[in-house]
């Protein structure tokens, strides 16, 4: 394969890539479950269904998309489901108490596990422990309209929720018998006149903080108006006693700020070019041209004998095993004797000697000094007596003509 063939599979490549990448992003909105409880949001955390039957059957409900400063007139409720994408401020909450003052509602569920709204801290929220999940009994009593408008996607099924049970009489609880919640931590709070009036098990669900001529509503999590649960139990009744107080605004100000952003291009293929731009410059690196005259290759040249030499006894220098080598000069002797000769390895040194004089006529003390100092530089020798050793040694064995 030439090399223009190379680069152009490459760049075909690198279109390919690219292309899926944006299509793959283009529909992950539609793929992805959002956990933000908006009305614009048809997965089983959004609050789409509520917000189409409210609509359907006639409330008319409305869309708050501006700040609290700014409360429509036709308002008597207004909801705002676990904000987490912007703050409610000091100033807003203000204004939005004197609106409750003068006889309306405000509905606010408490996010879970995010950073705390100042509507928290003002009512002196807690979390406390939560309840066990329950198991979900039959729905088939529910009219076909209703179920129709919950998201395809979302199972009838609830193993992760809970049965929260009226406590206290309420408007808000009229027509009330049980309220689907999730199994998880329930609120508290430290002011005297708040009114618990749901729970599951010992764990309150709903609490009405009593405020001039209305009232605020707080909910442990934005579970009553979830898609998933919107026509479980009693939790459609509850929202529809809360519309009949008045037209009914939801807060989307406060968490579609994200959501209603499009993510960029370059969010979408960004990191996939990166990586295609990176095995480029690689493949560059490897078939690419070099940049200037290149160098001529260093000519080989073969080591004579002696350098072999000087270099393996440096080495063997370096590591200081003159010691071990004496005891190595002996035993290499014996095997040779062994081998050439036919003298056993495992004769004593003074046998040894006798046979090398019989058989080779070198006399024996020759061997048994050779061998005695053999054994005293094992213990500690020194660079040049080994090499001296190491001499007397291949003397020896030529003399005896091995």
């Amino acid at each position: 394969m030439s090399r223009r063939s190379l680069w152009l599979g490459y760049a075909l490549v690198v279109c390919l890539v690219a292309g899926a990448a944006v299509a793959l992003r283009s529909d992950e909105a539609g793929r992805l479950e959002s956990p933000i409880p908006s009305i614009g949001n048809a997965s089983a955390a959004g609050a789409k269904g509520l917000f189409t039957y409210l609509k359907e059957s006639g409330a008319d409900p409305g869309v708050l998309d501006t700040k609290f400063t700014t409360i429509p007139s036709d308002a008597r409720v207004i909801v705002s489901l676990a904000p987490t994408r912007r703050f409610i401020g000091v100033d807003q909450w203000k204004l939005l108490r004197e609106w409750v003052r003068r006889g309306n509602t405000f509905v606010y569920g408490v996010p879970r596990r995010t950073r705390s709204q100042y509507v928290e801290t003002n009512l002196s929220l807690k979390w406390v422990f939560g309840p066990r999940p329950a198991p979900l009994l039959d729905t088939a009593s529910l009219d076909d309209g209703l179920r129709g408008l919950l998201d395809k996607r979302s199972a009838q099924n609830d193993p992760n929720g809970a049965d929260a049970l009226p406590w206290l009489p309420s408007p808000l609880l009229a027509g009330v018998k049980r309220l689907r919640v999730a199994a998880d931590e329930g609120l508290d709070t430290g002011i005297s006149a708040t009114r618990m009036i749901a729970g599951a098990e010992s764990s309150p669900a709903i609490l009405v903080f009593p405020d001039g001529a209305g009232e605020v509503v707080t909910l442990a999590g934005a579970d009553l108006a979830e898609n998933r649960r919107i026509a479980v139990a009693d939790n459609l009744v509850f929202w529809l006693n809360l519309a009949a107080r008045g037209r009914v605004y939801f807060d989307e100000y406060h968490h579609l700020e994200l959501t209603s952003q499009s993510p960029g291009l370059f969010a979408a293929i960004g990191p996939t070019l990166l990586q295609l731009l990176l095995g480029a410059l690689v493949l560059s690196l490897a078939l690419g041209r070099r940049l200037g005259k290149a160098r001529p290759l260093a000519a080989a040249r073969r080591r004579s004998q002696g350098e072999y030499v000087t270099q393996l006894a440096q080495l063997y220098g370096a590591a200081r095993l003159e010691a071990q080598l004496c005891e190595e000069l002996q035993a290499s002797l014996r095997r040779t004797l062994f081998e050439r000769l036919g003298v056993s390895a495992a004769l004593d040194d003074l046998e040894v000697a006798r046979r090398l004089e019989q058989r080779t006529g070198v006399q024996a003390d020759r061997y048994l000094a050779l061998v005695r100092r053999a054994r005293e530089l094992s213990h500690a020798a020194t660079r040049g007596e080994f090499a001296l050793l190491c001499r007397d040694f291949a003397l020896f064995e030529r003399e005896i003509g091995c």
